[in-house]
This record gives C-alpha cells, sequence and structure tokens, in this order.
C-alpha cells in the first residue's frame, strides 16, 4: 500500500510539472500539439482515467485558448470515448464544449449548454462526488456559475437579479457535509 502510495504521489508530481511546462509554450501550440496527443494515447493505454480526464480537459483548454478549434473538438470528442472518466471530468469537458459555442459567436447555444450544466451539477446525486477532492468541486461549481453569470450580462439575455441568483448560487455548496467528510 506504501509503494501504491508513493507512485500515485509520483504521478500527481508528475502532472503538476507536465502542466507547468506546458502552460510555458501556450504561445505555441503548434510546438506542443503532438505532445498533447502523444500523451493522450499514453494515457489511454495505462489506463489511468484520472490523469487522463485532467489530460484532455487541459488540452481542449489550450487548444481552445489558442484558437485551434478543431483541435479542441478532437481533444473533447476523445473524451466522450471514455465513460470511464469521472463526473468532474465529464463537466469541465462540457463546459469547454460550450466556451467553443461562445467562441463561435453561437451565445445563446452556449448559455443554454453552461445553464444545463447548472441544472446536472446542482440535481445530481452525491454518490458522483465520491472520489473527487470537495476543493475541485467547488472550483468547478464557481468557475462554472460566475462563467454563466458574465455571459448573460454580456449578452444582457437576464435581468441583474436573476444574474445575482446565479452568482449568489456559486456560493451554496453541492457537497453536502456527509459527502465532503467522505471525500
Amino acid at each position: 500500500s506504501s509503494s501504491s502510495s508513493s507512485s500515485s504521489n509520483s504521478l500527481v508530481d508528475f502532472q503538476e510539472m507536465y502542466s507547468k511546462r506546458i502552460r510555458r509554450y501556450h504561445g505555441k501550440f503548434q510546438l506542443i500539439e503532438p505532445v498533447l496527443n502523444l500523451r493522450s494515447v499514453l494515457l489511454e493505454i495505462a489506463g489511468n482515467h484520472n490523469l487522463l480526464g485532467n489530460h484532455l480537459h487541459e488540452a481542449s483548454k489550450l487548444a481552445r485558448e489558442a484558437r485551434v478549434p478543431h483541435t479542441c473538438q478532437t481533444f473533447l470528442q476523445r473524451a466522450t470515448r471514455h465513460p470511464e472518466l469521472n463526473f468532474i471530468h465529464r463537466m469541465k469537458i462540457l463546459l469547454e464544449e460550450a466556451h467553443l459555442l461562445w467562441d463561435a459567436k453561437d451565445e445563446q447555444r452556449a448559455i443554454s449548454h453552461a445553464m444545463h450544466l447548472v441544472r446536472k451539477l446542482r440535481s445530481c446525486n452525491q454518490e458522483v462526488f465520491r472520489d473527487i477532492s470537495p476543493r475541485e468541486i467547488v472550483r468547478y461549481q464557481v468557475d462554472l456559475h460566475c462563467l454563466l453569470g458574465e455571459w448573460l450580462s454580456e449578452t444582457l439575455s437576464e435581468g441583474t437579479e436573476t444574474i445575482n441568483r446565479i452568482l449568489d448560487s456559486a456560493k451554496q455548496p453541492v457537497l453536502t457535509t456527509t459527502t465532503a467528510a467522505a471525500a
């Protein structure tokens, strides 16, 4: 068990180092794209679903931010072939899809997609959070609600009362205290 914990920590350390180094090449996406694709294949072969979920989300986000929507979509499609990804990874990947819609100027569909994610997050069974750190869940919840509030504000598609209600709900945890204690 000690060696399992040690190797798990080594993988987490490697993931953090990898993410920091990849971010250095943020403006040169064409240089890192082959590395991202190779890493996707290696993580799929290794069967490490947690690292794969993190990687596919980060790779799709990097591609989107580099304004390479086709590559972003490729990473998102690759993620759909892995139903074993945990709930939060799937939700982050779905949020990247909403970002792609927004970037393509399909603002109403992006907002609708984000609203759907909020409803899904708020209505899900607490069991889906079992193996996910409370910090990761809270970070996603706040990011999602703030992004939706920003989009609604930019498009003026909702009034300030609705936007404030959405932003206030970012402060209402989706985790119950018993679920958080178990995680």
